[in-house]
């Protein structure tokens, strides 16, 4: 059973929650999976589907779908969707330590390799986050091909008002995207995404590094997929758990 999201509220962001039995192939999912991995279903719009068709034609019509689909869902959600298995040496090894700058994640917060995510991570923390920053995004979004900037990273809840959970910068070299993100509960993502077409990117285990507020280091990956909006929608996970976290970045004009 998905984790009450309640209980994660010092992750990166929120946690997805979904049906595990996927409704078209029958495959059970692991819990936490947006994705089918049989078919491709969503199994996240299968349980919003399948929890609107409960709910009683006879309600108080004073209690809307959405009031109770939004308590469901919380702050549902952006970094970056993939089906992974936890190391849990390698956790061992970044609490204790916090990594050191010859480890493969480690090096994105330490050593010579961490000067171009330094740069990023400042330009990151100089951008405000504010409800006006998202309307300038939505209000002006990037032309086709441009990733590069300063962004802002709200939770994928379509259900009510955005929540912010920080910032980001991005940068470009030939088909490598280099970020920086930084979450307004202390967590900090860093890493580089390959190109995926020209509307997607994807980060492999040893491209992103999640760093907590007490300092430790762990794995991550991801893939953050352009909308017809112009934000990118993100998913990922870390080797802090088996949750699929999500969020939304609006590139700032």
């Amino acid at each position: 059973m998905t984790a009450d999201v309640s209980q994660y509220s010092g992750g990166p962001a929120g946690a997805v929650d979904a049906d595990a039995v996927c409704g078209v192939c029958g495959i059970v999912n692991t819990d936490g999976t947006l994705l089918c991995r049989g078919c491709g279903n969503n199994l996240r719009d299968q349980k919003l589907r399948r929890l609107q068709a409960e709910v009683p034609a006879d309600m108080d019509s004073g209690v809307s779908t959405r009031m109770i689909v939004r308590g469901v869902f919380g702050v549902v959600g952006l970094l970056l969707l993939l089906i992974v298995a936890l190391n849990v040496e390698s956790i061992a090894d970044s609490m204790v330590g916090g990594g050191n700058a010859n480890d493969p994640v480690a090096r994105f917060f330490k050593g010579p390799d961490s000067v171009t995510y330094e740069a990023l991570s400042t330009a990151a923390s100089g951008l405000a986050a504010t409800p006006d920053t998202i309307a300038a995004a939505l209000d002006s979004p990037p032309a086709a091909g441009v990733v590069d900037g300063e962004y802002i990273i709200v939770d994928a809840n379509p259900y009510g008002a955005s929540e912010i959970l920080g910032t980001a910068s991005v940068v470009s070299e030939g088909d490598v995207r280099r970020f920086a993100v930084r979450l307004s509960n202390g967590y900090e993502l860093r890493g580089f995404g390959h190109s995926q077409g020209t509307k997607a990117f994807r980060c492999d285990w040893e491209d992103m590094a999640l760093r907590t507020p007490e300092g430790a280091i762990v794995s991550a990956s991801g893939v953050a997929v352009r909308q017809t909006d112009g934000g990118l929608e993100c998913f990922g996970q870390s080797e802090l758990d088996e949750l699929s976290y999500g969020a939304v970045a609006y590139r700032v004009p």
